[in-house]
């Protein structure tokens, strides 16, 4: 499911990931464990195709997320534990403004909003 193959990623001055190769197959958990500084996170969002890396190739499904980072986005999802909105947005307006990002037609984002808080009865 997942192939990692020499994943350079570099902040200025600093070599966050050097070389990192690995797989994970289909059907399995793995987690990622290491002190603060070590790159989990610039790996996940690399993986997610929210950051692109300076060399190396992931693949996601068969799919090269370096090439086509918004295909991947369909199977996989990234919530980092602050994830940028703002403070005060409602779960309406989050789910709407995702629901624009990923190209619902507009007319159709009300309804599909409305589809999910029932599905989780946050509908009230």
């Amino acid at each position: 499911m997942i192939r990692v193959e020499h994943l350079i990623y570099e902040y200025p001055g600093t070599r966050a990931l050097d070389d990192l190769s690995f797989e994970v197959g289909d059907r399995t958990i793995t987690a990622l464990v290491g002190p603060n500084g070590a790159g989990k996170t610039t790996l996940l969002r690399c993986l997610a195709g929210l950051s692109k890396p300076y060399s190396g190739r992931i693949l996601l499904g068969g799919v090269n997320v370096i090439e086509e980072p918004r295909r991947c986005h369909g199977f996989v999802g990234y919530l980092p534990d602050f994830f940028g909105l703002y403070d005060k947005l409602t779960v309406w307006q989050a789910l709407s403004y995702f629901a624009l990002a990923q190209e619902v037609p507009r007319r159709e984002v009300g309804l599909r909003v409305t589809r999910v808080l029932e599905a989780v009865d946050l509908f009230g």
